[in-house]
């Protein structure tokens, strides 16, 4: 019972651990009235933050077909923030150095005169 005090502290608080876990009593109904709907909400908040037990557990949910159309919908949607972030991620921005700026300002300089002449 104090785990679920805790637990239910640390995942009003955003804690995506905590908020696995407290899914994971409420699937379970370890220590609480076993609730599945809240279990889902859990899971979903937890994946929702990256946590791999709640997208685990969140999965998990999926395939047994536990979760409506509309929570699945949610994940799809989850999934494809999760990928956006990771490609933008993999990007690599290079701050141009004033000297690299300069000599492209000089490069360019040349170029006008040449083309000018």
């Amino acid at each position: 019972k104090m785990a679920v005090f805790w637990y239910e502290k640390a995942a009003g608080h955003g804690f995506a651990p905590s908020q696995n876990n407290l899914g994971i009593r409420y699937e379970k109904g370890w220590g609480v009235e076993p609730n599945l709907p809240k279990a889902i909400v859990l899971y979903q908040q937890a994946a929702d933050q990256g946590h791999p037990g709640g997208v685990k557990n969140l999965n998990y949910c999926i395939q047994k077909g536990w979760v409506t159309k509309e929570e699945e919908e949610l994940t799809s949607q989850r999934e494809k923030r999760e990928e956006k972030k990771k490609m933008m991620k993999s990007i690599a921005v290079i701050p141009a150095s004033s000297k690299s700026t300069s000599n492209l300002s000089n490069s360019m300089t040349d170029i006008r005169k040449k083309t000018v002449t």
